[in-house]
């Protein structure tokens, strides 16, 4: 006779799987993080001084 009530997670279930999402979330934060310090980069990069070229733009 097979037992119809639902099984309930046992704690070690429970924390592995908290660890698993855990480990995930890092390794998002580290991509978010990496993407951040890019773009921290390339703004820098567009702060620097450009260097003007002769242009003529014609306003119609």
């Amino acid at each position: 006779m097979m037992d119809d009530t639902k099984s309930k997670s046992s704690p070690i279930c429970i924390e592995v799987k908290a660890q698993y999402k855990r480990s995930e979330l890092g390794r998002k934060l580290e991509r978010v993080q990496k993407a951040q310090a890019e773009l921290e980069a390339a703004l820098e990069d567009l702060k620097m001084p450009f260097e003007y070229a002769d242009v003529k733009v014609d306003i119609i």
